[in-house]
């Protein structure tokens, strides 16, 4: 409990710098993908730096500090050159009750936003159990309705693998869209990061609209249809 978990390396500046606070014990270890931290209680509460990092998260710092291997990483003695703000008493005291106060206040506005993307949540799925419901009512009725039913290859040219390349986060090539990136239907392109790929190598994977994109491992059968 008080153990402050760090996300050191990530393909993701989005998930670099993510942080977890532990807030009871538990029976359990943590990979070495992520950092912890312990601080010292008669200076700081857990709390304010778990929230002071997070803000510095949200500003890019990590990101923008961050080692370029074929990973965004963060190791430890950068970790411990991070500065934090941190509250004083006239005294020269640190001002645990000042950063209680303040860390009330972030947690109480906090909650109120778990809150209310539990009830976004609730209406997503209650409208994705909306489409399934439309799709078996439609397709059901293919005997009823006289239609034929055709193997995909006749109607499709010969399906295509992928390519295999290790995602990049810096813009050295073209996008690279995997699995992943695919959420209910949708992409947010400006999240799928690049790959490295030559001229010739890019015309035989390039992405067109009408392409369909089918998962074959992992989440199998997902797919997504190119409109642009």
């Amino acid at each position: 409990q008080g153990d402050i978990l760090f996300n050191n390396t990530s393909g993701s500046k989005e998930l670099l710098g993510k942080v977890a606070l532990v807030r009871e014990d538990f029976f359990a270890a943590f990979s070495n993908h992520l950092t912890r931290i312990r601080v010292d209680g008669s200076m700081v509460l857990p709390e304010w730096v778990a929230w002071a990092l997070q803000y510095l998260r949200l500003q890019g710092y990590f990101a923008h500090h961050a080692h370029h291997w074929q990973q965004l990483g963060f190791n430890v003695q950068m970790l411990k050159e991070v500065p934090i703000p941190l509250p004083f008493r006239p005294d020269g005291a640190p001002d645990l009750d000042e950063q209680r106060r303040i860390v009330d206040r972030i947690e109480a506005v906090a909650e109120r936003v778990r809150e209310a993307k539990a009830l976004v949540e609730d209406g997503l799925r209650d409208a994705n159990a909306l489409l399934p419901a439309v799709l078996q009512q439609i397709f059901l009725q293919a005997e009823e309705r006289g239609w034929r039913w055709v193997r995909l290859g006749k109607v499709a040219e010969k399906p295509q693998y992928g390519y295999t390349h290790s995602a990049i986060s810096e813009p050295v090539g073209p996008k690279f869209l995997r699995i992943s990136d695919i959420q209910d239907g949708s992409v947010d392109w400006e999240k799928v990061p690049y790959c490295r790929c030559d001229a010739k190598t890019f015309a035989r994977y390039k992405l067109e609209v009408g392409d369909i994109l089918f998962a074959r491992s992992g989440s199998v059968g997902k797919t997504f249809l190119v409109n642009e």
